[in-house]
Formats: C-alpha cells, structure tokens, sequence
C-alpha cells in the first residue's frame, strides 16, 4: 500500500514523514513473503487517513484490497467462498476468519456467527 500511495504525489511525502523512520523501513525493507508487525500497518492507515482524509482513504484501501484479492493467494479462497455461500455480504463475513489467518500473524482471530432472525415492530397509524 506504501508504495501504491505514490500515486497521490506530493501527500505522498506527507504520508512517508508521518510514518516516522521505524515504521517507514520496515515497510521499504521488507521482502513480499514477511510479515509486518501490525503496528506499520496501523501508522500507515493513519498516515493515510490523516493526510488524504477518511473517504479518500476508504476509496485508496479498496481499490487496494481489491488488487490484493485478484493477485494473491487470496483470490482461489474468494471464488470459493463465493461459490460456496453466495454473492452477498454474509459471504465476505464467512471469509473473513480465514483470510485474516493469511494475512495476519499472532493478531488474534476472527469468528462468524451465524445470524438470527430478528422480529421487526412496525407501527402504523
């Protein structure tokens, strides 16, 4: 994402001095197959927040995720999961768990449950 980043130009500097030194090499420095600690993730998220604002940011993490997913390992688990539960959000939901095993590392782990009817009061008159 760092690097994608690059593309807002000038915020990018911005981006790079808010990560400090610490966080900034360990993302430059790091190969494709290690694992960040979550806390260079964390600053870049609000690096990024903090200087192109929330919705832009939103947008960029998208886009970014989106990438990840169609050129990753990620992407034979989403055309499964798809398959599997369906095209809507409780799919994603289902997914959650085990993509976050793949991408995280010792950052605790997600569970799913399933939903539960809800009973709806409407009044009327």
């Amino acid at each position: 994402m760092l690097t994608r980043s690059d593309e807002f130009g000038p915020a990018a500097q911005d981006v790079r001095k808010r990560l400090g030194d610490a966080h900034l090499t360990s993302i430059e420095c790091a190969g494709p197959l290690v694992w960040l600690p979550v806390a260079a993730d964390l600053a870049l998220q609000r690096a990024l927040a903090e200087i192109l604002g929330a919705e832009r940011t939103r947008e960029f993490a998208l886009a970014s995720l989106r990438e990840l997913w169609a050129g990753s390992l990620l992407q034979p688990l989403l055309i499964t999961a798809v398959g599997i539960f369906g095209l809507h959000p409780g799919s994603f939901a289902k997914l959650v768990p085990a993509a976050w095993g793949l991408l995280y590392r010792d950052c605790g782990r997600w569970t799913v449950g399933e939903a539960r009817p809800v009973a709806q009061i409407v009044g009327h008159g």
